[in-house]
């Protein structure tokens, strides 16, 4: 019984395995016919226009027509879009032309304005001696900023040392060899004799000097940052009283008016510029002769040589000069025939 059973199981699997062959060779045989049938159509059709819709299939000619037909259609609505965008562009390049131009216009006479105002502050003495003093200011606190980020580096470095010192923070905070030390007797003694042991006489100095430095830099900046503050607001305030004297507040507003609107004019040129190449992109790839609309119909033209009869495409093929449909046609003839073999040969599968 065993043995039987494995027999039929070996039947089976030849059985399909056999299956198996045949459909992978219908699968090809199919992809080959769909291929020839497809090169076929587009060597009928091999370009769009009204002319070439009514030649290539006789019972397709009509949706051929239609899909020539929504082709202009498409063409004459981008032309539209086209002249539309160009007619903007043209506009808002003279407008963005009238702009610069009244921005250069505002930007030469706020720059000569600003020289007269320079000018006459230059020739002011008091503000001059101002000036040169805010300036010499300056450059002393920039000067104070670097000896302050110098100490405070060298106070991190250098202070770890006594800070963890347990004896030199007792003789620290106890005040020793200042006035404020209050120790007498026996403990004066000793805190003396403790500082001679480590040096506290020659180290408290140092220490001293950075605990309290830094701090005393550090204020001394931002003294020194509000002096120039106060300096440099009292400089912009007789520049701005200039300004103002001269009309100039009115320039710098005029001014930024003008700019925004050149931005704005530019952008919308922009934008125009973009939407004539959007549609003339759109024109080249949808509506040229081998385009979009001719690619639908070419799939529209294949399915109906898809359905055709092997003989009404040879008799159609010879009635070309052109070889290459003979040669097409009989590709899907023998495809054709091939397909019938294979399922004469292996009926199983239509049951599958």
């Amino acid at each position: 019984m065993r043995a039987g059973a494995l027999e039929a199981r070996g039947r089976a699997d030849a059985a399909a395995a056999v299956a198996n062959r045949a459909r992978a060779e219908l699968d090809a045989i199919t992809r080959e016919r769909l291929t020839a049938v497809q090169q076929l159509a587009r060597t009928q059709l091999p370009e769009l226009s009204s002319t070439a819709a009514a030649a290539a299939w006789p019972d397709a000619a009509a949706e051929l027509q239609q899909f020539e037909q929504q082709r202009q259609a498409r063409t004459a609505e981008l032309q539209r879009e086209i002249a539309a965008a160009e007619q903007e562009g043209r506009e808002f390049e003279q407008l963005l032309q009238q702009a610069t131009e009244a921005l250069d216009a505002v930007v030469a006479r706020r720059e000569q304005l600003l020289a007269s105002v320079a000018a006459k502050l230059a020739a002011d003495a008091g503000y001059s001696q101002q000036l040169s003093a805010a300036t010499q200011a300056e450059v002393g606190l920039a000067r104070d900023l670097e000896r302050a980020e110098e100490l405070a580096l060298e106070a991190k470095a250098k202070l770890p040392p006594y800070d963890s010192s347990r004896l030199f923070q007792y003789l620290w905070l106890r005040k020793f060899g200042t006035p404020e030390y209050a120790a007498t007797g026996f403990t004066r003694r000793m805190d003396r004799r403790l500082a001679d042991f480590i040096g506290y006489s020659e180290a408290v100095g140092s220490y001293r000097f950075l605990k309290t430095t830094p701090q005393i830099v550090r204020l001394q900046v931002q003294r020194r940052t509000e002096e120039v503050k106060a300096m440099r607001a009292e400089l912009d305030a007789r520049q701005e009283q200039e300004q103002a004297a001269v009309g100039l507040p009115a320039v710098f507003a005029e001014g930024e008016t003008l700019g925004k609107r050149r931005e704005q004019v530019l952008a919308d040129l922009q934008a125009a510029q973009q939407r004539r190449a959007r549609a003339s992109a759109a024109l080249r790839e949808e509506t040229g002769a081998r385009g979009a609309f001719h690619e639908a119909a070419v799939r529209r033209l294949a399915e109906y040589l898809e359905r055709a009869e092997t003989t009404v495409l040879e008799r159609r093929a010879r009635a070309t000069a052109d070889p290459a449909d003979d040669a097409f046609v009989a590709r899907i003839r023998n495809a054709t025939a091939e397909l019938a073999r294979v399922a004469t040969e292996v009926p199983a599968l239509d049951a599958e």
